[in-house]
């Protein structure tokens, strides 16, 4: 399970507030994730480009050997 610093779970209400602050320090990498929090139920996550384009990478090499391996 992915856990959480008390700075990268906002609400809803302050995620859209802040919004362009917390862009700008996913992209400046001082924050890795930014989850969002409605009712106080985790809703979605927010990556950098950078880091879901990491992530897919990852996802399509793995897919790649899955099939070399059969």
């Amino acid at each position: 399970m992915v856990s959480y610093t008390q700075n990268e779970l906002l609400s809803i209400t302050d995620f859209t507030k802040s919004i362009s602050k917390i862009l700008g320090n996913l992209k400046e990498h001082s924050l890795e994730k930014v989850g969002i929090l409605k009712n106080n139920k985790l809703e979605a996550v927010v990556i950098s480009t950078q880091e879901y384009e990491r992530l897919k990478q990852i996802e399509k090499a793995k897919k790649e050997a899955e099939e070399k391996a059969k």
